[in-house]
C-alpha cells in the first residue's frame, strides 16, 4: 500500500457538485488499497456556504482541510490572496501529523500552490506530479487581457516554468500538455493526457424525471433543444449562443435553454432582452444529479469557445463529460487543436466566431436521421471509455510502481 497526496484548493465536494475531480481519483487509489488525502482549502468561492462532505465517515479517503481567508467570487482579489495563503500553509504543514507520503500530486488553476508541493515533496522524498488543467499565466493574458508585462503575470510565468522543468512528472487535463510543455523548457518531457472525466458513478434513478425535478421557468414539450449547461464567465464565449440564437429568432421549432450562472449572466439576460428573444429560456444552475437530468433532455448540447492561442493544445471543460454522460449529440465552436467533437464522430464541429456555421449546425442536427444520432451516441459510449478517471488512477499506479 502506497501514502498519495492529492493537492487542490478547490478540491472540497459540496451539494452542487460531490463529484469533484480529485475526490474520484481519490476514491478509486482507495479502492484499490493506497492511502490518500486530499488536502484542499476550507473555503472558496465554489463551495460558499454549501454542505460540505468531507466528513461522512463512509469516505474511503481522508481529507485535510487548510484554513485560507473567504470570498464570494472568482473574479474577487480576495482570492488571489487566498492562493498565497493556502501555498504558505503547505509550508507550514505538520508532516509529523501525517505519514510520509510516496507521491504528491498538485493540480492547478493556481500555480502559486506548487511552490508549497515542491518543498513538500522535497522534504518527504515523495515523487511529485505537477497537473496543469489550465495554461497559466496565458489564460490571464488572452482571457483576462492583463500585459503579458504585468509584474503578477511574470511571476506566475516563472512558477509555471519551475514546475514544468523541476516535477518528477507531468499531467494535463490538455491533451496537446505534451506539446505545450515541449514549447516551454524547449525539451520533451514524461507527460500524460488525463482529461476530465465522466463520473466513476454515472447511472442515475431513471425513474426521476424532469417534471419530478421542476425546473423553473418549465422546459416546453415537443420542442427542439439545444442548450447549455455550465458556467457564464469570460472564457465560456456563451455569447455564441446568444448570437445563433438571434439570426433564428424567427423559428418556432428551436429553442436555445441556457442553464448556469457567472459572471457574464447579467450581460447575457440584457443581450437576449434587448432582441425580445422568445426562444431563448434561462434557467438557474441546479445540483449535478438535477443539471443531468436538464441535460438529457436537450436534443443537442452546446460548446463554444473564443479563437485564442491557448485552446491550440486542446481544452478540458468539465461540461464536455456531463454532456457525453447524458449520451446528448454535441455541436461546437471551436478553432483550436485536439478537437475531440470532430476527430471521435461526437457530433458537429465549426469554427469560433461564426454564427451562422454556429446555427446551421444546430439545424443540421436537428434534421439528422435516426441513425445518424444512434451513429453519434455509439461513438459517446466509447468516448466515455476515454474519458475515464480509471486510466488516471492507472497512469499514478504506473508511476508508484516506477
Amino acid at each position: 500500500m502506497s501514502v498519495v497526496w492529492l493537492i487542490n484548493q478547490y478540491g472540497v465536494r459540496n451539494t452542487i457538485n460531490p463529484f469533484h475531480r480529485h475526490n474520484e481519483i481519490a476514491g478509486l487509489l482507495a479502492e484499490k488499497g493506497h492511502e490518500v488525502t486530499v488536502f484542499c482549502s476550507a473555503s472558496h468561492h465554489l463551495n460558499k456556504s454549501l454542505d460540505v462532505f468531507t466528513d461522512k465517515p463512509a469516505s474511503k479517503f481522508k481529507t485535510h482541510l487548510i484554513p485560507t481567508i473567504s470570498y464570494k467570487s472568482s473574479t474577487s482579489k480576495r482570492r488571489v490572496i487566498a492562493w498565497f495563503v493556502f501555498a504558505w500553509k503547505l509550508f507550514r504543514l505538520d508532516l509529523e501529523n501525517f505519514r510520509t507520503p510516496d507521491l504528491i500530486l498538485i493540480s492547478s488553476p493556481s500555480p502559486i500552490s506548487y511552490l508549497g508541493a515542491e518543498w513538500l515533496a522535497r522534504a518527504t522524498g515523495a515523487k511529485l506530479i505537477f497537473e496543469f488543467r489550465d495554461i497559466w499565466p496565458a489564460s490571464l493574458v488572452q482571457v483576462g487581457r492583463i500585459h503579458p508585462l504585468h509584474p503578477f503575470v511574470v511571476f506566475l510565468s516563472w512558477i509555471e516554468k519551475r514546475a514544468l522543468s523541476n516535477s518528477r512528472y507531468i499531467f494535463s487535463t490538455l491533451e496537446g500538455g505534451a506539446e505545450y510543455v515541449e514549447s516551454r523548457i524547449g525539451r520533451p518531457c514524461d507527460h500524460t493526457w488525463a482529461p476530465n472525466s465522466c463520473r466513476t458513478y454515472n447511472k442515475r434513478n431513471s425513474l426521476v424525471s424532469l417534471k419530478d425535478i421542476d425546473p423553473e421557468p418549465p422546459i416546453p414539450e415537443g420542442i427542439f433543444v439545444a442548450g447549455y449547461a455550465g458556467s457564464m464567465g469570460e472564457a465560456n464565449a456563451v455569447d455564441h449562443i446568444i448570437d445563433a440564437a438571434i439570426l433564428m429568432r424567427a423559428r418556432k421549432d428551436i429553442l436555445f435553454v441556457l442553464m448556469g450562472t457567472g459572471s457574464t449572466e447579467s450581460y447575457l439576460k440584457k443581450k437576449a432582452a434587448e432582441h425580445n428573444l422568445k426562444n431563448v429560456l434561462f434557467l438557474a444552475q441546479l445540483p449535478i444529479e438535477k443539471a443531468r437530468i436538464v441535460i438529457e433532455r436537450f436534443n443537442v448540447a452546446l460548446l463554444c469557445w473564443k479563437d485564442l492561442e491557448i485552446y491550440d493544445y486542446g481544452t478540458s471543460a468539465n461540461k464536455l463529460c456531463s454532456y457525453l454522460e447524458a449520451r446528448v449529440p454535441i455541436v461546437q465552436s471551436f478553432s483550436g487543436g485536439f478537437d475531440r467533437v470532430a476527430n471521435m464522430g461526437l457530433g458537429v464541429s465549426v469554427k469560433s466566431n461564426d454564427p451562422q456555421a454556429f446555427a446551421n449546425a444546430i439545424i443540421r442536427v436537428k434534421h439528422m436521421s435516426a441513425s445518424s444520432i444512434k451513429g453519434i451516441k455509439r461513438n459517446i459510449d466509447k468516448a466515455v471509455k476515454v474519458y475515464s478517471y480509471k486510466n488516471t488512477v492507472k497512469a499514478i499506479e504506473g508511476i508508484l510502481k516506477d
